[in-house]
């Protein structure tokens, strides 16, 4: 008795001074004509009706909101009282319950619509449900009756950001008819800020400066958001300053600072902000693996094991934190005990990479032995990724200067899987190099019967026609294909243009190498490039293109031939 009776006194409080229901319990009489609101009518509650109110708070205090949601909402329909609404309205909301909290503020504002709060509700709700038009009229509701109150307008402007262009563009209308209304209401200056920064950023930026000396937490990470969108990283890079002088407790605004702080390539600045989002929170993890990407980002090699270790020891990001273990050991010059971390490593994310890491480590140790039985252990204990892991081998093997025992490898492998597109697309290219260009055919067009729009198979069958064949109208054609497949692909760019000079039109090779290059700076592309300039006697061009490849890649082949077969001067000459 002394646990239910205040609960109970609590419920008919509830009630809004209702009585118990009796044999003759009737409806209660309206109220006298000059009443300020006419209340929603009410209704004594009813046995059930009671007996769920009274589990509904039981279990409120018990920390059971489940149950206690459960029953409120099964009684809004019959209780019809707003507190009981209400009461359902902030369950939702705590549990996250979208569906649940939207009914019960909708309950809610439809009995009690001259409270505000009831109004903020229901736009809220209908805010998180998608439905922004009728959230903006709740809350412009919400202003009339209490004109001081906390407007939402920032919280449904951020809800619709990313919303179909043409629903924000009709917001977007709604808010500025609502500035009209509500002038001094500069959340509706960032509320359409929030609507334009994905297509307009320069016009939120405006309408962001036009709010006097607004310096919210909302308004300066939008600012910060676009300068970053108008490529000022400078200028977002000082608004995150500010917010993190004027919250330097806020881990949230230190992390995107930190991050802003790495796009920017201030890697020491960052770490040394992560340096202190990990002494605020000692038992976050991401930050722990964050510190040891950014001292590996800094080839501080050392420091970066010290808090893969501390992972491994907390059980947390085991694989990732054995994997890079493996990476910076190999760069200590550790390759046995970088060996033993990759080893460590099972089934997984990171399976296929640590294979290949050890993989590579064996034949450098000139161990093929061991190399051969990392590949044999890895494909018995995952047979569904045999043909992968027999990719990687192959590829080591030709990377390696093993060319002849990859070759027989991609044969063998073949064998066991005749259809596999990256091991048909694996041999051609060691056909390549060994000159066997019928082989090369061969592998990529089966790839291309089955799949014919491959568009590297079509872009490497193009462009070897097109460099090592006369046929050049077909390897145009297969070129095209696959450009029309992957348009912004730099190796399709390179080809395409390197056809276009085969055919004997050097002006329509320039356009499509010149995007190749500044897409993808490789050395076989600059050879392309200098060729197409030095063919249209820009020679003080091409020997600049050249000089700067063979800078940054002194014994690519295929670059020194195309200078020495063009230019043949003493310091293009293969060191």
């Amino acid at each position: 008795m002394k646990t239910t009776l205040p609960l109970l006194l609590g419920l008919l409080a509830l009630a809004g001074c209702q009585s118990l229901p009796g044999p003759d319990a009737t409806e209660t009489a309206a109220p006298a004509a000059d009443a300020v609101a006419t209340p929603a009518p009410v209704r004594n509650f009813d046995s059930e009706t009671l007996y769920d109110l009274l589990v509904a708070e039981l279990a409120g205090q018990r920390q059971q909101p489940g149950l206690a949601l459960q029953r409120y909402q099964r009684q809004l329909p019959r209780a019809r009282s707003p507190l009981v609404a209400e009461r359902a309205y902030r369950i939702a909301e705590y549990l996250d319950q979208h569906q649940s909290a939207t009914q019960s503020a909708m309950t809610w504002v439809e009995l009690a619509p001259d409270n505000p709060d009831a109004q903020r509700a229901a736009a809220l709700a209908l805010a998180q449900s998608g439905q922004f038009s009728a959230a903006l009229e709740h809350t412009s509701l919400a202003i009339a009756l209490d004109p001081d109150s906390e407007s939402h307008f920032d919280f449904i402007a951020f809800a619709a950001a990313h919303s179909d262009p043409s629903l924000r563009a009709a917001l977007q209308e709604q808010f500025a008819k609502l500035l009209q209304q509500h002038p001094q209401r500069h959340e509706l200056l960032l509320g359409q800020a929030i609507l334009l920064q994905e297509d307009h950023p320069e016009q939120a930026l405006k309408l962001l400066q036009q709010m006097p000396n607004d310096d919210s937490t909302p308004a300066l990470a939008l600012q910060a958001r676009l300068y970053q969108q108008l490529e000022q990283p400078e200028k977002s890079l000082l608004i995150q300053q500010q917010l993190l002088e004027q919250q330097p407790d806020n881990n949230a605004i230190r992390l995107n600072y930190a991050r802003q702080l790495i796009s920017m390539n201030r890697l020491a600045e960052a770490r040394d902000q992560f340096l202190q989002l990990l002494q605020s929170e000692p038992d976050n993890d991401d930050f722990r693996l964050g510190l040891a990407y950014l001292y590996m980002d800094l080839e501080a090699w050392q420091e970066a094991l010290v808090y893969l270790q501390e992972l491994l020891d907390r059980g947390s990001y085991t694989d990732t934190a054995l994997y890079n273990t493996g990476r910076c050991l190999e760069a200590l010059k550790q390759p046995q005990q970088a060996i033993q971390a990759y080893q460590s490593i099972g089934p997984g994310e990171y399976f296929l990479a640590a294979r290949q890491q050890e993989g590579n480590l064996w034949l450098q140790l000139n161990r093929p032995e061991l190399f051969r039985q990392n590949f044999a252990r890895a494909r018995d204990s995952q047979p569904d990724e045999q043909a992968s892991i027999l990719q990687i081998e192959i590829e080591l093997l030709n990377r390696n200067q093993q060319a002849e025992a990859a070759w027989q490898l991609a044969g063998q492998a073949l064998e066991q899987f005749p259809d596999n597109h990256n091991l048909l697309y694996t041999r051609a290219m060691l056909a390549e190099k060994k000159d066997d260009l019928q082989q090369l055919e061969t592998d990529l067009r089966r790839i291309l019967a089955n799949d014919p729009e491959h568009a590297i198979a079509l872009n490497a069958l193009g462009y070897t026609l097109a460099d090592r064949t006369d046929r050049l109208n077909e390897a145009m054609e297969l070129i095209r294909a696959a450009h029309e497949l992957q348009p912004d692909d730099a190796a399709t760019l390179d080809s395409l243009g390197w056809v276009y000079y085969r055919l004997g039109q050097p002006k329509e090779a320039l356009p499509w190498l010149e995007q190749a290059f500044e897409a993808y700076p490789d050395p076989e592309v600059a050879a392309h490039l200098g060729e197409v300039h030095w063919a249209l006697g820009n020679k003080r061009k091409a020997r600049h293109i050249w000089r700067k490849a063979l800078a940054e890649s002194p014994g690519h082949d295929i670059l020194l031939e195309t200078v020495q077969r063009l230019d043949p001067r003493k310091e293009w000459h293969k060191p």
